[in-house]
């Protein structure tokens, strides 16, 4: 299960864990929620089962964020396929 996730929330953690339940997950992080790349946070999404991290390249030239080094910056070529065709479920949040 892929979660795209676009801005940073109250509670992400625990809907991703709700929603997630026992499935494998992995994270993309887009626009505003490339924040949640940084180490602390990278911490967080390994502690609740997220296997990969994935960060927006583009979101990241935007903004300055010290990426942790468990996350996968990819450009939007890379996210195509990710989305479309490595993952049969896909939630928003």
């Amino acid at each position: 299960m892929l979660f795209l996730i676009n801005k940073t929330q109250p509670n992400l953690f625990d809907l991703i864990s709700l929603l997630g339940g026992d499935e494998d997950k992995d994270v993309l992080l887009i626009g505003d929620a490339v924040f949640y790349g940084a180490d602390v946070m990278a911490d967080k999404f390994r502690g609740i089962g997220v296997e990969k991290l994935y960060v927006s390249k583009p979101c990241l030239a935007t903004r300055s964020v010290r990426l942790s080094k468990e996350c996968i910056p990819l450009d939007y070529n890379e996210m195509v396929p990710l989305i479309m065709e490595e993952h049969d479920k896909i939630l928003s949040l």
